[in-house]
C-alpha cells in the first residue's frame, strides 16, 4: 500500500498539507465555536493533520529521500499545528494561559549554548 501511495506523493508534500491544514482548523474554530459537531468533526481534521507527521517520515525513509528543506519543513510544521491550536484553545477560554507560553519553552532553549539562558531549563531537559 506505501508504494501505491509514494508514486504520487512525498514527504514533503504531507508536511506542506499539514501546514495549509492549519487556517482551515484556525478559522473553522473561531467561526463555529458554538457548534459542537463542527468542532468534532475540526478535531479529526487534526488528527488527520497530525497522523501526516508520522506518514512523512515513513514516506521519507521508504522512498529513501531525506530533503533539506523536509529537515527544515517538518518541525516548522509541527510547531505551527500545534501551537496555532493552542492559540485558539486559549482565545476561546478552553484552555489555561501558560500552555502558550510553556509549549516553545524547551525548543527555545535548545537554539542555546548549554551555558546560555540556564534559568529557562528545565531541570529534565
Amino acid at each position: 500500500m506505501l508504494s501505491f501511495f509514494s508514486r504520487w506523493i512525498t514527504a514533503n508534500d504531507l508536511t506542506v498539507m499539514r501546514i495549509l491544514l492549519v487556517p482551515v482548523i484556525f478559522v473553522v474554530m473561531v467561526f463555529w465555536q458554538n457548534n459542537p459537531w463542527v468542532l468534532f468533526g475540526i478535531w479529526f481534521v487534526f488528527l488527520f493533520a497530525c497522523l501526516t507527521d508520522y506518514w512523512d517520515g515513513v514516506l521519507a525513509r521508504y522512498q529513501n529521500k531525506s530533503t533539506k528543506l523536509g529537515m527544515l519543513l517538518d518541525p516548522i510544521a509541527d510547531k505551527i499545528l500545534i501551537m496555532s491550536l493552542l492559540i485558539v484553545l486559549v482565545g476561546l477560554n478552553r484552555a489555561p494561559d501558560y500552555l502558550v507560553v510553556q509549549n516553545p519553552k524547551p525548543d527555545v532553549c535548545s537554539w542555546f549554548p548549554d551555558h546560555s539562558l540556564p534559568h529557562l531549563r528545565d531541570s529534565h531537559s
